[in-house]
This record gives C-alpha cells, structure tokens and sequence, in this order.
C-alpha cells in the first residue's frame, strides 16, 4: 500500500501526546484533528513551491514521501497544540452548558468540528493555548451559532406531522413515478416506497441505501451551516468557477417528503440526466478499436467547469468512462477481469460489454454516493451540480467506496450472522460455503459467456428461464449455481431481472 498525505497524518495522529485528546468520550473528534492537519499540510506544502501531490490519497513518489513527512513533522508542536486547544475549548462548551437555562440538548457532534477549528484559528493568531476567558468566550459565539440553527425533528414527531401528508402525495405522484422511473435500474435502490421513518433499534442509514433511504434520514441529513463556509458537495477545485446562491432557511422536512415523490427523490432534471449518465459511464466500456461515434466532438469535461445540463449526458457519460478507467480501484484497474468478468445485459435489450458481478457492485456504490450528493446539494444550493463537482464525487467513490465495499466482498466472512457465536467448525464449514458460492457464480458467468444466445433470457429471468438453465447446468450441476441461488443472485445484480411480465422460477 502506498504513502499518502492521508496515511502520513494518520500515523501523526497516533503521537501519545495527541491521541490522549481524541479517546472515546473525550469530544474532540480525530476527524475534524486530520482535516485540519491537512489544511496545514497543504498550505506549508504550497509555501515551500513543492510539486503537487494531487489528492490525500495520492501515492507520493520517494521525494514527495520525505517532504511530507519532514513538513508533518515540522507541525507537530501545532497539532499537539491544537488537540489540547479543541479540548480546552469544549470543555468551557460543557461547562457553558451546565449553567444555562436553555432546555436544549446540544450534541458533541454539534459542537466538536467548530471546537477545532475555533481552536485552530486562535493557535495559529497568537501561538499558545487559550486562557480561561479566551476558552469561554469561544465557547459562547460556537454554542449562540449551534443554537440559532433550526432544531431538527425527532422521528416520532416526523411521523406524526407528515404520515397524512406522505400518504396523500404518494398516491398523486409518487406511485406513478416510481413506476416510470425505477430506482432498480440505475442500481439506486429497491422499486417501493421509501419508508417514512424507519422503526425504532433499526441499523444506520447510510450511502449504501440509496433511494431506500427514509424520507426522515434525508430530511435529517440536513444541516445549515455557516454561510461563509464552502457548501457541502461542491468542488474545491481552484478552477471551479460555478456561482453559489445558498438555499435560504424554508421548510426543509415537508420540502423533503415532495421531494421523496419525485423520480429517484431529486427535483431536478439535470440531475436525473446526471444520473442516466454516470451510470451508462460506468457499465458500458468500449471493445478494443471501438469508438463511439461524435467522440472527437465531445468536451473533456475534466479541464472544464461547466453547469450540467440535460443536454451534456453524453459528455459526462464520457468523463465518468475515463475516470472509471484510469482510477486503481483496490490494487486491480476497471478493464481487469476480476471485475468485467462476463457481459452485462441492460433491461431495455442494450448489450454493454460487462457481466453483472462485481461491475454492477462497483457501479451500485458510485451512483448510490452520487445519488446522495446531488440530494445533498439539492438541500444546500440553488445552482445544478458542475463538472468540477461531479469530478470531485466520481474521484472519490472510485478511490475511497469502492475499494471500502470490494474489501467486504471480498472477506469470506461478509455475511457472518449476528445471531449466537458459532462454534469453530461451523465458522469452517460457513467459510467453505460462501467460497464454493463464489466459484459457483465465477463457473456459472463463464458458462453464460460460451452460451451468449440464452443468456439475456437468463439473466433477466423471463418466462421458461429455469427449464433452460437446467438444461445448461446438467453436465455438472455442483460446479454450478442452484436455480434458486441463480435467481437471487440475479436479482441482486442485474437491474430488471425477474421484472418481466410471467416471470417465474424460485424466489
């Protein structure tokens, strides 16, 4: 694994001396201590006229890997500063809360990353830690600014106000758009209803839910922040040159519960268009000696920063092709076999050059971290998402997701259940199974490969898929998927499967 800036500061931050603020409970986040490890990084890196290193996460060459680690170690005086000043600091935060009257509950989260930074601009303004008065004042501006953000619903509370009204607007509009614009089909999420709220004790919403994120989760995700900062999701890119109207205070949860009624929850078309786009970017890949044709037309939407629009999907589908191309994901490149290992076959009959197995898994991850990004800026700003944007969120799904979620696949354990601990041999004997899973899967792609004239019926699972592929399997059906695991496999990787009319076969 090669160094980064990223794996530099990490280990910096592993110094006894820092570590001690950022233990469990203590408040001071560690994330919030590495962002702005890397501000000071990159701004001592720029001073010193230094050669790029592009991202966090770029491998440094030999050169490169001295600097940085020569430059972190110059900072740390300052970052063991700022670790005992963001405690100093949240310490008067609690202290300030426990002599006031006001009944509101402000949460650690509220409060640690402007701790840090408050801390961070004071220590580097004056060089030392703050005093007693010093701490409290700052503690006084952070919680006026926290408490001047509207309060966020409880769930309960959500669900009271907005069932009727949820109800009401999905028998209008969102049934029918759910219909015409399947979130299956872009790999975004199940094809039903999001949830208003999801059930009390049940897990973390997260990226990899997509559209089948509750409407108050998204709702939820909302967070005003200061308008002098740079909005969520949008690029810091220097050559991002998109103006900024920031989304001014409304009412966030009904918008929400419209919004969750629309095709794919975005009111925007561009975005949708956005959508479309990336995801033919990322599932089609071009035979070698094809090009497609009007390439030589096309803007590299890389060396521009343009608003995208409806009418810029086929150079966005060309910008998210190369940057699938030319990004490492997880030490093995796209054009590799371990991820284009067959053909995937599209629902309307189109015949992109990839087989439904890790492909789609990578795909599903991009566009479900997309998804959320054109939400999120939806939420933020008025203004449509840019190619610098857009760059920004494809960049690091590829490097950062992506290699997170093959990790997982890859572990044979991935699926382990939460039930009672099993006892060494079953573990054994569970490990065996899902290894003899994924050669069944890789045999069975190969198989469909050799049979290319069934395969659409197959894949997609329409009527009298099963007595085929039984017929397929015959020779040596243990070498093989199941029927029934052939069926859910599938449904799990291929958009549209088992959505054809009659469509039977095992569930």
């Amino acid at each position: 694994m090669g160094v980064s800036v990223r794996s530099l500061v990490a280990e910096s931050l592993d110094n006894p001396r820092i570590s001690q603020y950022i233990r469990w409970g203590s408040g001071v986040q560690r994330s919030e201590l590495a962002r702005a490890a890397h501000r000071l990084v990159r701004a001592r890196w720029k001073e010193h006229g230094l050669r790029r290193y592009g991202s966090l996460d770029t491998v440094l060459s030999r050169t490169q890997r001295v600097e940085a680690a020569r430059i972190i170690g110059e900072l740390e005086p300052t970052l063991c500063m700022l670790a005992e000043a963001s405690a100093i600091v949240i310490q008067a935060i609690q202290s300030e809360c426990r002599g006031q009257t006001d009944s509101r509950h402000v949460s650690m989260e509220a409060v640690s990353g402007r701790s840090t930074s408050a801390a961070l601009h004071h220590v580097l303004a004056r060089g030392r830690l703050p005093d007693r008065q010093e701490a409290k004042g700052l503690a006084e501006d952070i919680l006026a600014a926290v408490r001047a953000i509207p309060e966020t619903m409880s769930a309960a509370h959500f669900e009271a106000v907005f069932h009727e009204l949820y109800e009401v607007q999905w028998r209008a509009e969102g049934a029918l758009n759910l219909t015409a614009f399947p979130p299956s089909s872009l790999l975004l999420g199940r094809d039903v209803r999001p949830p208003l709220t999801r059930p009390p004790g049940a897990p973390a919403e997260t990226d990899a839910y997509g559209t089948d994120r509750s409407v108050y989760s998204r709702y939820a995700s909302y967070r005003p922040g200061d308008p002098a900062s740079r909005p969520p999701f949008r690029s810091a890119s220097s050559r991002c040159v998109q103006p900024v109207t920031r989304r001014q205070h409304r009412d966030v949860a009904a918008e929400t519960v419209h919004n969750a009624c629309l095709p794919y929850g975005l009111r925007q078309e561009s975005h949708r268009a956005v959508l479309y786009a990336s995801h033919h970017g990322l599932g089609l890949a071009e035979h070698p000696g094809q090009a497609d044709a009007g390439v030589g037309n096309r803007r590299d939407l890389r060396r521009v920063c343009v608003e995208l629009r409806v009418d810029t999907a086929d150079d966005v589908t060309e910008m998210v092709r190369q940057l699938a191309r030319d990004r490492t994901i997880g030490g093995r490149t796209p054009g590799h076999t371990t991820l284009i290992e067959a053909e995937h076959w599209a629902v309307d009959g189109c015949r992109p050059d990839q087989f439904a197995a890790h492909l789609d898994r990578i795909t599903q991850v991009v566009i479900r971290r997309l998804w959320k990004a054109l939400h999120g800026l939806e939420l933020y700003v008025e203004e449509r998402i840019c190619s610098c944007s857009l760059e920004m969120t494809i960049k690091v799904s590829l490097q950062r997701a992506v290699p997170a979620a093959l990790a997982q696949w890859d572990a044979p354990a991935m699926d382990a259940a939460e039930g009672p601990e099993l006892a060494p041999e079953q573990d054994l004997d569970r490990l065996m199974d899902a290894q003899r899973l994924v050669d069944a899967q890789n045999a069975t792609s190969d198989l469909l490969m050799r049979n290319s004239t069934v395969a659409t019926q197959l894949l997609l699972l329409q009527p009298g898929w099963q007595d085929v592929y039984d017929e397929l399997v015959t020779a040596d059906r243990r070498r093989y998927l199941s029927s029934t695991e052939f069926a859910r496999w599938c449904r799990e990787v291929v958009p549209g499967a088992g959505l054809a009319r009659g469509a039977g076969g095992p569930k």
